[in-house]
């Protein structure tokens, strides 16, 4: 069932909304007169805009109705990914992480993520490989991000979900390709504004309809169904049961691997880099904490609550249930059931704003991974900023392929799977360029690799989930996964491929000759 819009009214809205994005994105064209502004607009952004900016991409439509889902499924042991995103994605990232890539960056000139490690290690393959892997895997956290979208369009307002893709993509082209960061940033600020008022006032009734203060007794009394029980779940106010496949899931995958990965994200760690001062970094931090605590700790207690208002509405079946067991599809369910008519239209294009903002910034680092990185940097081709343009083209039909193809209730696991490969591949490599002199161009190297091909590894034929879902195991060894009779099969690659790209690092650079000083 779909709601059956005033059209006039929804035109109306959409038509002045993307009037003032287009008007946004005419802005940024307008001032970005060279290759800084357009990669890092001009490295001149207030410290508030920044924090709004980098609060909208850290919360996309991948944390609103993904984990937002998950929060329905799983229930309030969601919650702990709010602590994660706001420990490590705010307060480390602000504190400890962000001076130092605003300081590296300004140093070396870099632009993207890539070449500030390239620069401090002098190496164009450094560089190269980290724009490659970029290219190549971000597309299943950018199609997670479509798929949100495209879902929110085909639950409330009926829309085919390949149609709904390719409205979406016509949308994010008509300024990521023209405005380059500089009006990407001046979007995010009016879009996250819009996305952190919305999400609370959806907090807000759908608490008020699940009981307000009563809402998480509500929530505890819930029969939790039994394929949910068969998976861990003991009850909607508490985490799964030990060891069990959801504990797993949500512990190893959602909690850990994406809290690790948060660290390594090329789209957020550019941020820091359009300051001019560390000082500007100090200013954004209660900004970014607060705007993660309402927009994604909002969303997963929106998921939890809206299976008591469903099972009020519906006896007892839990919205979950109602949802069609898709986590992805809850959160568009909630918005289309429980929500008063004139409310789904400020929804709608709530939830638009945090796709938006994220799938921007997603298309811009990929194109920048390729074109700048890649191909300008690593391979010398010349037309640094047209190959960024003609690259974001590409991004573009690559993600929308890739959204299209990806199954049921994967939003908040291919956001995993590449967070997963960003912390495997970069961090160890972006922790050294920033804190240890020690480091070297072959320790670097050795724990890239090291770190891709391993996470890769387990991936394809040790972690269940995806390499069940892939198939190459069963092909190559007769077999779903190599651990299939082992706890390992549920236990994310992050906690292997992490520490062994780590210790990689160390031990190479201990026994390879230190980088000269002039290099640096």
């Amino acid at each position: 069932m779909t709601i059956q819009l005033n059209p006039v009214i929804l035109y109306t809205v959409a038509f002045v909304f993307l009037a003032i994005l287009a008007f946004l994105a005419y802005l940024g064209y307008r001032h970005a007169k060279s290759g800084e502004d357009y990669m890092l607009a001009g490295r001149k952004v207030p410290p508030y805009f920044m924090a709004i900016s980098y609060g909208s991409v850290l919360i996309s439509t991948a944390s609103i109705v993904g984990f937002g889902g998950m929060g329905a499924k799983v229930g309030m042991g969601m919650f702990w990914i709010v602590t994660i995103n706001i420990g490590l994605g705010v307060l480390v990232s602000y504190i400890v992480f962000g001076p130092r890539i605003q300081a590296l960056g300004l140093k070396f000139g870099a632009q993207t993520m890539a070449e500030l490690l390239g620069k401090r290690f002098n190496s164009r393959f450094i560089q190269g490989f980290a724009g490659i892997v970029t290219f190549l895997f971000m597309p299943l956290y950018a199609g997670a991000v479509l798929v949100g979208v495209s879902r929110l369009l085909e639950t409330i307002l009926g829309v085919n979900f390949g149609l709904a893709l390719i409205i979406y993509a016509f949308i994010i082209a008509i300024y990521v390709i023209g405005g380059g960061l500089k009006g990407m940033i001046y979007v995010d600020v009016v879009l996250g504004v819009l996305k952190f008022c919305g999400l609370a006032a959806l907090f807000c009734i759908i608490l008020f309809k699940s009981g307000g203060f009563s809402a998480v007794a509500n929530l505890a009394k819930l029969p939790v169904p039994p394929d949910l029980a068969k998976d861990g779940v003991v009850s909607f106010t508490q985490m799964p049961a030990g060891g069990s496949p959801l504990w797993w899931l949500l512990v190893s995958s959602l909690l850990i691997g994406i809290g690790l990965g948060l660290l390594a994200q090329p789209q957020l760690a550019v941020r820091f880099m359009t300051l001019k001062s560390k000082l500007d970094i100090k200013r954004a931090i209660g900004f970014g904490a607060i705007f993660v605590l309402v927009a994604n700790g909002g969303a997963i207690l929106v998921g939890a609550f809206s299976n008591v208002v469903s099972s009020f509405q519906n006896n007892g079946q839990i919205a979950y249930v109602m949802a069609g067991r898709n986590a992805d599809s809850v959160i568009p369910y909630a918005v289309r059931s429980f929500t008063p008519e004139w409310f789904v239209y400020i929804l709608l294009f709530t939830l638009l704003s945090a796709a938006i903002s994220a799938s921007t910034a997603q298309i811009h680092t990929m194109a920048a991974s390729f074109g700048y990185d890649l191909l300008h940097k690593a391979f010398k081709l010349k037309g640094g900023l047209n190959l960024v343009k003609g690259a974001s083209v590409l991004s573009l039909m690559i993600v929308v392929i890739v959204a299209y193809n990806l199954p049921h209730s994967i939003i908040a696991i291919a956001t995993s799977i590449f967070f997963g490969i960003a912390a495997a591949t970069f961090l160890p490599t972006l922790i050294s360029a920033m804190f240890w002199r020690r480091a070297t161009r072959q320790g670097v190297i050795s724990s890239m690799i090291v770190g891709f091909i391993t996470i890769a590894f387990f991936y394809l034929f040790v972690h269940a989930r995806e390499a069940e879902g892939l198939g190459i195991c069963k092909f190559v060894f007769g077999k779903g996964c190599l651990a299939e009779n082992s706890w390992i099969k549920l236990m994310d690659p992050t906690f292997v491929a992490v520490p062994l790209s780590a210790m990689t690092m160390i031990f190479v650079s201990l026994f390879t000759r230190k980088t000269d000083e002039k290099d640096l």
